[in-house]
């Protein structure tokens, strides 16, 4: 089932790492059997998910992302090429602002997710099927990709400046840290120190 998640990068996706030791299993034992490791070894490091077994994981992910497909393919944007970001969870988290293309509301939604096997399959995930390699829409040129609903919302939320006074703060890491302690909202207005000083 996939769930939205923001603070993805475009060509993130959020993967379970249950599913991600799973369906990476072979890449992860060719890894370790690279770096020296027997056949029987390697196996055993995989399904005890050892630290070292738990490296090779990290370090494949980086380089084979996994193919994402919402049923019924009706055009090229149903399936796209993302690099995982494991979750402890059991959903697939996918940034929002790729979520038209897939068609997903995020009622209940699906997705099937394949990694590629072959160099050749691997090479063209990443060259042509990551959505930064999709930015414009084929049949005008137009943005491709473009945030709507709750981001919408958000970026008007953000700017919509309140009445309040403002509160000061002496660096930009301070209104941060303020921001996430919830002891100032998203549209507060601020004043920080360090910026007065350097105009």
């Amino acid at each position: 089932v996939a769930v939205p998640d923001p603070s993805l990068d475009m060509d993130q996706v959020g993967l379970p790492e249950a599913m991600a030791w799973k369906i990476y299993s072979p890449f992860i034992m060719r890894k370790l059997i690279q770096g020296g490791q027997k056949a029987m070894q390697a196996a055993q490091e995989i399904e005890e998910r050892t630290a070292t077994a738990k490296r090779a994981l990290e370090k494949v992910i980086l380089e084979r992302p996994v193919l994402i497909n919402r049923a019924p393919t009706l055009h090229k944007y149903n399936i796209m090429a993302l690099f995982p970001k494991l979750r402890k969870d059991k959903t697939v988290a996918v940034p929002p602002i790729i979520e038209g293309g897939f068609n997903l509301d995020h009622d209940g939604d699906q997705v099937n997710i394949f990694v590629p096997a072959t160099e050749e399959a691997r090479v063209e995930a990443i060259n042509n099927m990551l959505p930064s390699k999709n930015l414009l829409d084929p049949r005008d040129r137009t943005a491709h990709y473009k945030p709507g609903h709750e981001a919408v919302y958000g970026l008007w939320k953000a700017t919509t400046p309140t009445k309040k006074t403002p509160k000061k703060f002496k660096t930009q890491e301070a209104a941060f840290d303020a921001y996430r302690r919830g002891e100032i909202d998203i549209n507060d207005p601020i004043e920080i120190e360090e910026l007065a000083e350097q105009q």
